[in-house]
């Protein structure tokens, strides 16, 4: 776990910055930059995130652990979707080429799974764990200056694992050559890490948020509201099969909490 002090950081991207990536923008893309905004600034107290996003082995031993069988474990409404689905294992979790590496990222994992084994972690370690919210990811990855991308702001596909630069994968069903899956966590660090040490907060895979799509600037203060968990949530950071546009530590985009992508992942946070 990586801490992260408290105090400001700006949060969203600035108007020019939205007309320009419009420029290019196909489908619905335009109206998810728009999303972005306001650029503003948030002020949050000290938390800690993963420094990487929790990887098949350890999710592995949530698994086998029967995890996915213990209903203290889960939200009323993630059980009532797993008893419906017969879930027992995240979707991918057969695939060798997707679960063979403990290494690799967990992929093909729901949000309602995701906060499942952060519950059990919890119990079994004497811990505290949870999902981070949206602003606790995006300071995480772009630190106080506002960047672009976790190293600054010009895109180097080194330093990543997207699609390349002149693939829209968004639009494009059977893109270009690339990686075809994720890679194991780390393998960009240190030149790809954030300005807080995290990695792989650019592409690899998108990360469930404990966060419901709200229009910008938030309220942090907001109460919980238990039917947000039914509303499609908030995933940051783009993925393998996504592009450039999709790594800014500012990108927005969410599935439903029932989602098992293989696009997405997740990363754990606590309080201090």
């Amino acid at each position: 776990m990586v801490t992260i002090p408290a105090g400001p950081f700006l949060m969203g991207t600035d108007p020019r910055e939205v007309r320009q990536l419009g420029r290019t923008a196909h489908g619905n893309r335009m109206e998810w930059y728009a999303r972005e905004q306001p650029l503003h600034t948030l002020t949050l107290p000290a938390y800690q995130i993963g420094r990487y996003p929790v990887t098949v082995g350890e999710f592995a031993a949530f698994v086998e652990a029967g995890g996915y069988l213990d209903s203290v474990f889960w939200s009323e409404s993630g059980w009532r979707w797993r008893e419906q689905n017969r879930i027992t294992q995240p979707e991918y979790w057969s695939d060798p080429d997707w679960s063979d590496d403990p290494n690799l990222p967990v992929a093909g994992v729901s949000w309602h799974a995701a906060a499942a084994y952060c519950r059990w972690l919890s119990h079994v370690s004497g811990g505290a764990y949870r999902l981070p919210t949206e602003p606790e990811w995006e300071k995480a990855a772009r630190g106080t200056d506002g960047r672009r991308y976790p190293w600054g702001n010009r895109w180097e596909p080194a330093y990543a694992n997207t699609a390349p630069e002149t693939v829209d994968s968004w639009d494009a069903p059977d893109p270009a050559p690339r990686r075809a899956c994720p890679t194991p966590v780390g393998q960009f660090s240190p030149l790809g890490d954030s300005p807080f040490g995290c990695a792989d907060m650019a592409g690899n895979l998108w990360e469930w948020c404990d966060s419901p799509l709200r229009r910008y600037p938030l309220a942090l203060d907001q109460p919980a509201n238990p039917r947000a968990a039914a509303e499609p949530q908030i995933v940051r950071g783009g993925s393998w099969y996504h592009g450039p546009d999709d790594a800014r530590c500012a990108a927005r985009y969410c599935y439903y909490p029932h989602g098992q992508d293989n696009v997405v992942g997740f990363r754990l946070a606590a309080d201090l």
